[in-house]
């Protein structure tokens, strides 16, 4: 039996969206509670349309974070982006794999890392992306290439590093 550690709520976090100094704790719980249903209610009332539009934005920024980052440990983000993307907009990888023309086995292969994906992959993958988020807000258009080499960049300073320690040793 695995225990969870209880989090502390901290009302001052701007996602409870509670005005600390709106009162007394137990206004600012009732207040808590209040605006949680409201966005429960919220969400229940949300189309698949509109849950697929907010996960597809959720992507794209999260990528966007992983750029802006100076340096990363983390490898293989791009696999990661992969499987979400492909996920968010079929309900079976084969039928995503099939609208670019590659086998399940290949895309397994690209979201688990044992395959290198090719540059025609990276376009057409950057293609579909551009269609899928034209109605959204749009998509950068070299967003896929470049967490795609930035994870390749990341990749070779890890194995520079792994060899200067093993050198230092």
């Amino acid at each position: 039996m695995t225990m969870t550690k209880r989090r502390k709520i901290d009302f001052e976090d701007p996602e409870y969206g509670v005005n600390s100094k709106s009162g007394t704790k137990q206004h600012m719980v009732s207040e808590a509670v209040e605006l949680m249903q409201y966005r429960v209610d919220k969400m229940k009332n949300l189309s698949d349309s509109d849950v697929r539009k907010a996960r597809l934005l959720q992507l794209k920024y999260k990528m966007q974070r992983y750029l802006e980052v100076a340096s990363n440990v983390e490898h293989f983000r791009f696999a990661e982006f992969l499987q979400l993307y492909a996920d968010i907009l079929y309900t079976k990888r084969i039928d995503f794999a099939s609208e670019f023309g590659i086998s399940a086995v290949v895309l397994s292969q690209f979201i688990n890392t044992h395959r290198e994906p090719n540059v025609e992959f990276l376009s057409k993958l950057t293609l579909h992306t551009l269609t899928s988020y034209k109605q959204i807000g749009g998509f950068p258009s070299s967003l896929w290439f470049e967490v795609y080499y930035k994870d390749k960049l990341n990749e070779a300073l890890h194995q520079f590093n792994s060899n200067l320690i093993i050198i230092s040793t």
